[in-house]
């Protein structure tokens, strides 16, 4: 995140807080993958309601995701993978609206979450929690599963209680607005996603057409540029030939060889367009 400075070149005075280390970082992200699956299930049951197209009963559905463990059917085939980047993409997000939260170090009892936008706002080039208020009041209309989905864990809630300064903890709705503006921003993106893959029979959601997504609903670029350089790379060994030592290919051990991007901006905002 890109912070400016004082008039006196002095940085912004931060709250103390804890810094989240790489095993909470990993630990977002399954539970984010967990609930951005069970959200585009969601979008998946809306969508076949709308067009009347049940899905194979072979396949995986919301309403069985939704049961008990002990009474899920097992053995169902799933429609679609989240690659890994795409669970960092969103970790980035929440991690950065959490720092833009604590740029706003005057904090009292009846702060709004629109007030604390107001302190953190001026002081970043690009700001994401205005990002993700205004896209989660803006957002099309969701059909009714994806409007009823719940956190019965509170699992997003308790993210935002566990890594909010301190200050933060006794404004209880306070931090009940940030959790639920940050749902509604996750069921904006499930929203987008699923629709997309749905239509396209895409078993795959990678990180190109989340990149797509967010250029879509409006994402500034420095933001987007922003979450790119902040994605965790596990460097990978070069693999020995069968046969003797040395690596099988000329990408260097701690390198990651270089992918190209499709140009799917204008499909994306097609398929958009569609729902």
């Amino acid at each position: 995140m890109i912070i400016k400075l004082n008039p006196d070149h002095s940085y912004y005075t931060q709250l103390d807080v804890m810094e989240p280390t790489v095993a909470q970082h990993k630990a977002f992200e399954k539970s984010v993958k967990k609930h951005l699956t069970l959200l585009i299930y969601a979008v998946f049951d809306d969508l076949e309601r709308i067009f009347d197209t049940p899905p194979s009963v072979t396949l995986q559905n919301y309403s069985n995701l939704i049961k008990p463990k002990a009474d899920q059917y097992e053995g169902l085939t799933s429609r679609f993978s989240i690659l890994e980047h795409v669970n960092q993409f969103i970790r980035i997000i929440f991690f950065q609206v959490i720092e833009e939260i604590k740029l706003a170090t005057v904090v009292v009892i009846n702060d709004t979450i629109d007030s604390i936008n107001e302190k953190a706002a001026p002081n970043t080039l690009e700001c994401m929690l205005s990002f993700v208020i205004a896209l989660s009041r803006r957002h099309p209309a969701f059909g009714e599963t994806l409007t009823a989905v719940r956190d019965e864990t509170n699992w997003l809630h308790t993210q935002f209680v566990n890594f909010l300064p301190k200050e933060y903890l006794p404004l209880n709705v306070l931090v009940a607005s940030f959790s639920s503006t940050f749902d509604t921003f996750l069921k904006c993106v499930a929203w987008a996603v699923g629709s997309i893959i749905w239509y396209t029979e895409s078993r795959q959601v990678n990180e190109w057409l989340m990149l797509g997504v967010f250029t879509a609903i409006g994402m500034q670029p420095l933001l987007i540029c922003d979450i790119q350089e902040n994605i965790r790379v596990t460097p990978k060994k070069a693999r020995k030939p069968a046969g003797g030592a040395g690596p099988a290919h000329d990408t260097p051990p701690n390198e990651v060889p270089p992918t190209v991007p499709p140009t799917a901006d204008d499909e994306v905002n097609e398929l958009l367009n569609m729902v």
